[in-house]
């Protein structure tokens, strides 16, 4: 079972990488989102104040501790970018898919033609 500051770590790790994420996907091109991202969510206060409350609880030494985050944050970051990078291919495949349904001038032509004669 998940604790109250486990989940309040989880929430607001969630919403600094959603906040990190662009929203634009020119800037994703060539660039590796994954390190800013990562680093952002290592800087924030409140990040660094909820886990080292979760880690009180254990017999983690500072330096363990941190080490841990830092794995931790890489691994939800990836999974994050994982389905976000998902969800761009997939709108990409449907706007390829309807380009390519639009792209036979003749077909057009035809298809208002026969549409004018009725």
């Amino acid at each position: 079972m998940v604790n109250d500051g486990t989940y309040l770590f989880f929430e607001k790790l969630e919403g600094v990488i959603r906040s990190q994420i662009p929203t634009e996907t020119s800037r994703l091109m060539d660039v590796d989102i994954l390190t800013p991202i990562t680093s952002a969510v290592l800087k924030d206060r409140t990040i660094l104040e909820k886990w080292t409350v979760i880690c009180a609880q254990t017999e983690l030494s500072e330096h363990a501790s941190l080490i841990m985050l830092q794995i931790l944050v890489g691994f939800y970051c990836q999974i994050r970018l994982f389905s976000f990078t998902k969800n761009i291919v997939e709108r990409y495949k449907i706007h390829q898919k309807s380009q390519k349904q639009s792209k036979g001038l003749r077909g057009a032509m035809k298809r208002t033609s026969s549409v004018q004669d009725t």
